[in-house]
């Protein structure tokens, strides 16, 4: 780890390591913990954790934690702690309960480095949530993260893990979307009108009504959507040579199909891209 102005910053060698008890008195803290706060050893131990609690970080965090452990579960989380100097440092926290004799008896936490996508992210984030805690209370402010996740159908694992990993969590519009649901239905659609000879245009299927309804996002001027909607509009394509009676015999037919195959499986493919690289 290194300093850089107020910032101390962690690499990929470091790992700081705790044990508590459960009232989050400190039983054990590693070479990294010690160096990165700023403590020595004797000065941590039996201290409560939140020795290091920056006061940027949202009690919301912390409650959820809380919850987590208490009920015998493990959870990440990404923490702004701030160092006996004054410093401060981010950390990717992995906070998991030890069990002895069935019986939860202590608590134990790694800390990494945290992603730069991740921590430029969670910085503003954690500003909103700690600004709505100081107007209207944590209740509130917990209730705005759920809100938050239940906009873009994210559980909290899946949110850490989104950003954790470079991927976006902001665009709603995206992140709800049931891609899997989709394409079954899509699939099916195209389907039903291989069956029937029909005409309808594949736009009237439910994702190519959800294509047009999203018209004037921002990600429709992204390349990838691009890319989802030439394939598309290739399986229109496709189906009116079929209902025109261009393919007439079963050699034609099958080649058909295997191409509208082809490019539904691209479009979703596609768009999985889009929704992983969205941006607002």
């Amino acid at each position: 780890m290194r300093r850089n102005g107020n910032e101390i910053e962690l690499d990929n060698r470091d790992m700081i390591v705790s044990t508590t008890d459960l009232q989050g008195h400190i039983l054990y803290a590693n070479d990294a913990f010690c160096q990165a706060a700023g403590y020595e050893r004797s000065e941590l131990l039996g201290k409560p954790h939140n020795i290091i609690r920056h006061e940027e970080m949202p009690a919301a965090i912390f409650y959820l934690l809380w919850q987590r452990l208490q009920a015998g579960k493990s959870i990440y989380a990404f923490v702004k702690n701030r160092s006996k100097e004054g410093f401060f440092y981010w950390v990717k926290a992995y906070v998991t309960p030890i069990v002895q004799g069935g019986k939860v008896t202590q608590y134990t936490s790694y800390r990494k480095v945290i992603h730069p996508f991740a921590k430029e992210f969670i910085e503003d984030f954690y500003k909103t949530l700690l600004s709505v805690e100081k107007q209207k209370g944590m209740e509130r402010s917990v209730a705005y993260l759920n809100g938050f996740l239940d906009k873009r159908k994210l559980s909290y694992d899946h949110f850490v893990d989104r950003l954790s990993e470079g991927k976006s969590v902001a665009n709603p519009v995206l992140l709800s979307l049931d891609r899997d649901r989709h394409r079954i239905l899509y699939t099916l659609f195209i389907q039903r009108q291989l069956r029937e000879s029909g005409t309808s245009d594949p736009c009237q299927s439910e994702f190519g009504k959800w294509l047009e309804a999203t018209r004037e996002e921002n990600f429709t001027k992204e390349a990838i959507f691009e890319d989802v909607r030439s394939h598309h509009d290739a399986v229109c394509t496709l189906l009116g040579s079929y209902a025109e009676g261009s393919a007439n015999d079963s050699k034609a037919k099958g080649a058909l199909k295997t191409r509208l195959n082809e490019h539904s499986r691209s479009l979703f493919t596609e768009l999985g891209k889009l929704v992983d690289s969205c941006k607002e």
